[in-house]
């Protein structure tokens, strides 16, 4: 038997050099969102920004390094003044000729995008458009104060195909208003639009943010770290099912964010102890139904195949599944014998 496994969440074919712009371009600030201290970067001028992009490359260039994606994050790309989104993609144009950047991407809002925005990031050679869509529930969206409904989510992901650019979908599971319930119901809705990758970012209370008040006034209760690698085990499983990426799974390290967060499931394994959820959960019928003496598994799935502290151990040992029972082989595809 066997059972093709997508690669490890966070492995890119090649590196993605991310230029932040925080809050640049975004009509309001959500109540869950404190983009300085997410990214470690204050708001700046785009040509400042700029500015010490082109000194990142040209470095990149003298030492010889391989092309990287640039990918503009933190604010509402297509919501930035014309003037300043033409720079960003007259810069990145003039590197990928270089030979320096190989490919670009940026994140926006579903409610920013339109036919003739897109198409003018086409044109400019984007290939990818990652919304930051958090939830389709309408009462989720609400309750988070995001400006616009679930329809238009929907919407905006449609418009950045039918633009013939690649989809990106970023969700926010734990929201205010949402459920776990919801939150799967957005990960099969998500996957039924065709995206190319999808990002998970467990909601987290930060201090600063309009929802540090709410939590303060016992108004809002985040995930548990348990009920978050329970119900994101799940969402991944659909997601490898589908073999559609998710690049990210919580929000990457930073000292600034660290220092913020007030309350939420955060932990320094929780993407492999996620994906170790739904490496079981992706297995354990299969093994049911045909019993397996050996297991041989790809070797990126050996950070968390066992689970935080062995966690996991106990159930594969229930499935006849040991150490001693496996192999660790390369490639992206698990095998077991009867």
């Amino acid at each position: 038997m066997r059972l093709q496994l997508p690669p490890p969440s966070g492995r890119m074919c090649h590196a993605v050099l991310p230029v932040f712009i925080p809050f640049a371009g975004c009509p309001h600030r959500c109540i869950f969102c404190a983009q300085d201290r997410q990214t470690g970067r204050q708001p700046a001028s785009i040509k400042n920004i700029l500015d010490d992009l082109e000194k990142t490359l040209a470095e990149r260039q003298k030492q010889g390094l391989k092309p990287v994606e640039l990918a503009f994050y933190g604010g509402t790309f297509t919501a930035i003044p014309k003037e300043e989104q033409s720079l960003c993609l007259k810069t990145a144009a003039k590197w990928r000729e270089r030979g320096v950047v190989c490919a670009v991407r940026c994140s926006t809002r579903p409610d920013a995008v339109d036919a003739s925005r897109l198409s003018t990031l086409r044109e400019w050679g984007m290939e990818l458009v990652e919304l930051g869509v958090q939830s389709f529930s309408d009462q989720a969206l609400d309750a988070a104060q995001r400006g616009y409904a679930g329809e238009k989510a929907r919407e905006g992901c449609r418009l950045v195909l039918d633009a013939g650019l690649k989809l990106g979908i970023q969700l926010l599971p734990g929201m205010p208003g949402g459920t776990p319930e919801a939150f799967l119901e957005d990960v099969e809705q998500a996957l039924r639009l065709g995206p190319s990758c999808m990002r998970m970012y467990p909601c987290l209370v930060l201090e600063g943010t309009r929802l540090s008040a709410l939590w303060r006034e016992g108004r809002y209760t985040p995930w548990t770290l348990e009920a978050c690698v329970r119900v994101l085990g799940q969402a991944l499983a659909l997601a490898w099912e589908k073999n559609v990426p998710v690049i990210r799974l919580s929000l990457a390290p930073e000292p600034a964010l660290e220092r913020a967060v007030l309350a939420g499931p955060r932990h320094p394994s929780l993407g492999s102890m996620i994906q170790g959820e739904a490496l079981w959960l992706r297995l354990e019928p299969l093994l049911r139904e045909c019993p397996a003496k050996s297991l041989r598994l790809p070797k990126h799935c050996s950070g968390f195949f066992a689970g935080s502290r062995g966690s996991l151990l106990p159930r594969w040992k229930e499935l006849g599944i040991d150490r001693a029972a496996l192999t660790w082989i390369d490639g992206d595809t698990a095998y077991w014998d009867e």
